[in-house]
């Protein structure tokens, strides 16, 4: 798991899931998800609406941080 200003990152792969993928949680709730389907140089990242929420709000240089440490993880 990987962490830094209320993200967390939860990287798996399982027989299921052909690709790694890595589900993003902001303050504990489901953000999105990154995968490999499309290529190990293709990530693709889909966001998913805030439970009870109109929209997700959070800094931006602090999630660019955030992807970038998760980039040299995954």
């Amino acid at each position: 798991m990987i962490k830094g200003k209320g993200f967390e990152m939860i990287i798996s792969s399982d027989n299921d899931y052909e690709e790694l993928c890595a589900e993003i949680y902001f303050n504990g709730e489901f953000v999105g998800i990154i995968t490999q389907e499309e290529g190990i140089y293709n990530p693709m990242i889909e966001f998913y609406p805030p439970k009870g929420k109109e929209s997700w709000k959070f800094n931006f240089f602090e999630l660019i941080e955030f992807l970038k440490t998760a980039e040299s993880e995954i």
